[in-house]
């Protein structure tokens, strides 16, 4: 993954946008990482395997004896 200065990333943002849609990149902000570029095809894979991990949990809890439902867990909060 590339490393870019905040510097280098002002000076070429539309280049390095560009180049984003097919690599990610890592800014970095005083010597330090800041933030990580990705295009969002790429972005929106990863939220796609975040809600599929998310949706997994779910429906293994509800599977599981200690379940409790939306009443049961709103009557447990409001004793």
């Amino acid at each position: 993954m590339r490393t870019l200065t905040s510097a280098e990333l002002k000076q070429h943002l539309g280049e390095h946008l560009e180049r984003a849609q097919r690599e990610p990149a890592m800014t970095s902000k005083n010597g330090r990482l800041y933030a990580i570029i990705l295009g969002k095809e790429e972005y929106e894979r990863l939220q796609a395997l975040e809600d599929q991990y998310w949706g997994q949990r779910a429906l293994n809890a509800q599977s599981s004896e200690n379940y409790a439902s939306h009443e049961e867990a709103m009557a447990i909060l409001q004793e």
